[in-house]
């Protein structure tokens, strides 16, 4: 895709023209990394598909893609970068996959239309305001057993209602003690 500037060891590194990029986008399978704000402002791209070749999504990688409303992330990311989906406000659900092991700060912030996230098996690690002011967020799944490190702001301004399902006990009291969320909201199971 001659809109995408790839350089020589497939890092994604940015977008000619921003408005030329509308609709739908399969990322080609040179792309190794998605750089610091390949897609910033790219307000007409509506959904991103990535390939299994993607380990990393650099810092505000899709930065205010408002219309953005479907993403599928590669099963071999192993970091989501600060900022990466920031306000992204037509994003309705996202599934983090079991190979990522760390979000980073203000990852999904200010996706005021995010209802439901799957968080896979891998993460260890939640960044501060990760989830910040996702006011539709109501459903959170937690499938990790190895998450330890979690922001206690990780998910501040979420619905006040929000049911969170996890794997352990640990990583229910984790949610308890660090980001202060009421037992009640936090289903354990080992099934997950």
């Amino acid at each position: 895709i001659s809109l995408l500037q790839i350089d020589y060891y497939g890092n994604l590194t940015s977008v000619t023209d921003r408005n030329a990029l509308v609709g739908s986008l399969a990322i080609p399978n040179t792309v190794t990394k998605i750089g610091a704000g390949a897609f910033v402002d790219c307000s007409k791209l509506t959904s991103v598909t990535m390939p299994e070749t993607v380990t990393e999504i650099g810092y505000g990688a899709f930065l205010n893609c408002s219309a953005l409303s479907a993403v599928t992330i590669s099963n071999n990311v192993t970091k989501i970068g600060d900022a990466a989906f920031a306000h992204c406000t037509n994003l309705t659900g996202i599934t983090i996959p079991d190979s990522v092991t760390e979000i980073g700060a203000r990852a999904f912030s200010d996706c005021s239309a995010l209802s439901a996230v799957t968080i896979g098996t891998g993460i260890t690690k939640i960044e501060s305001n990760a989830f910040l002011s996702c006011l539709s967020l109501g459903t959170i799944t937690i499938k990790s057993s190895v998450l330890t490190d979690i922001s206690n702001d990780a998910f501040s301004g979420i619905k006040s209602d929000a049911q969170f399902t996890v794997k352990t006990e640990a990583v229910k009291t984790l949610l308890n003690t660090r980001c202060n969320i009421e037992e009640s909201k936090i289903t354990v199971d080992e099934n997950l």
